[in-house]
């Protein structure tokens, strides 16, 4: 019977001796030593630590375009049969599954003290701010990406803890000015911030900041 941890291990090492982004089931079997049966019973018994989706073969296509009577030739990858079921990401405990709703909440709680800071540059570093993590337009009201990793609004700079800040007079919106003497204008932060500012963000809203490398 296949162990969690040699499975999660299995799946990494297949991805980077494939250089993929998934594990096929045919992969997982060698690189374990085991009956591809093995692989699909231990899917069935752990499905919150495994996330499958189909994946597919491509080729190089060669195709031609005529625009403004010149003609341009491009190369587009055309899908030519299935993988079937690959594994995308293998998990050691159901709560770093970010394509759960159980992970989505562990993230959440994981990085509710945390704030990142980035910084503003027009050819030069100008200065650090922090800015709302905002949910795409693209998204209805109650919808989300399904990896949790993306839906940044709910556990990155949340409204909540953007409004924590401000209301602390620690800091407050700003911006910086970007381009020429002609050409100017202002690029608008929801909160401007220096070393200092940050320092008393830390102490008094106990906030890690994490910083641009």
């Amino acid at each position: 019977m296949i162990e969690i941890k040699e499975f999660v291990q299995a799946v990494e090492y297949v991805k980077r001796a494939e250089c993929v982004s998934y594990a096929r089931l045919e992969s997982i079997k060698k690189m374990l030593g085991c009956r591809l049966i093995d692989v699909m019973d231990y899917i069935d018994r752990h499905p919150m630590l495994v996330y499958l989706e189909e994946r597919y073969k491509y080729k190089d296509k060669i195709v031609t375009s005529i625009v403004a009577g010149c003609r341009f030739k491009d190369t587009v990858k055309v899908k030519i049969g299935s993988l079937g079921l690959c594994v995308i990401d293998a998990f050691m405990q159901t709560s770093d599954n970010w394509w759960t709703d159980e992970g989505l909440e562990s993230m959440i709680e994981k990085n509710k003290n945390r704030i990142w800071v980035d910084e503003d540059s027009y050819y030069v570093p100008l200065g650090l701010y922090i800015d709302k993590d905002v949910k795409p337009d693209s998204l209805k009201s109650d919808e989300r990406y399904k990896d949790a990793r993306q839906c940044c609004w709910l556990w990155r700079n949340t409204e909540e803890k953007i409004k924590k800040i401000l209301d602390s007079g620690i800091a407050k919106p700003g911006f910086y000015w970007h381009g020429g003497y002609n050409d100017a204008y202002k690029s608008e932060h929801d909160i401007v911030v220096n070393d200092i500012q940050l320092l008393e963000i830390q102490e008094k809203l106990n906030f890690e900041i994490i910083k641009p490398k």
